[in-house]
């Protein structure tokens, strides 16, 4: 009976200790591929494919249709033949037009969402892997090391094709920037606003000290636009 009883709680206990799926998250279970389990509102800035233009730092440009992979952190491209392609040589690549709206390159892709008076701000968003699972004992899922995450990597039209070994727990993030006038694009902080307004140290501290950045949060970062931009 003592084993009959126990068999029946472990299954329990392994599954109040593996990663739950919440509203962030996306779980892409074992023999699937990210293809397969995120769905592309999740996976790409844009529903489709759509048209846009590359535009080099050399003057020269490039037209296709292009995508921002989230999860690779790679812009894609159709070509004539229907196979999808990522960009590469990022670092000879001015800016991205897609419809509306522009994406730089630095360290990684950033979509402009405001460019007026002395402020221009960015957005990524990003899927990242949190963490990663194996099956254990009784076929139970189970948490197996430290929480990573993963780069980008430099194919990216096939590896995300791949059917993953251990489920992958995926997290939607959302991460703001400010940039400079070469489109260098950082992280909000003390030292960057400074940077940004050398003359207004003062203020921009005693601003910090009512208003703790939180630069995930969109209402907070209006708020901080709208402060530098008094600044001007």
């Amino acid at each position: 009976m003592k084993i009959q009883y126990l068999l029946v709680l472990l299954p329990l206990y392994f599954q109040s200790n593996v990663f739950a799926q919440t509203d962030k998250s996306i779980i892409v279970k074992v023999g699937t591929t990210v293809r397969e389990s995120v769905p592309n509102v999740d996976l790409y800035d844009y529903a489709q494919f759509t048209q846009g233009t590359v535009f080099f730092k050399n003057g020269k440009t490039a037209g296709a249709a292009l995508n921002y992979n989230r999860y690779l952190d790679e812009m894609q491209f159709i070509t004539p033949k229907g196979d999808t392609l990522t960009l590469t040589n990022e670092n000879t690549i001015g800016f991205v037009a897609i419809s509306k709206d522009t994406f730089f390159y630095d360290q990684g892709y950033v979509k402009l969402v405001n460019n007026t008076a002395n402020v221009k701000v960015a957005i990524k968003k990003r899927l990242r892997v949190l963490g990663k699972q194996k099956l254990g004992a009784y076929g139970i899922v189970s948490s197996t090391e430290a929480i990573t995450s993963y780069g980008t990597f430099s194919d990216g039209s096939t590896n995300y094709d791949l059917k993953v070994m251990q489920e992958l727990i995926l997290e939607r993030q959302v991460q703001y920037y400010l940039g400079d006038d070469n489109n260098h694009f950082v992280i909000p902080s003390k030292k960057s606003l400074i940077k940004l307004s050398p003359n207004h140290q003062e203020e921009i501290k005693a601003y910090l000290k009512e208003n703790p950045l939180v630069t995930d949060d969109e209402t907070k970062m209006d708020k901080l636009i709208q402060f530098l931009r008094q600044l001007s």
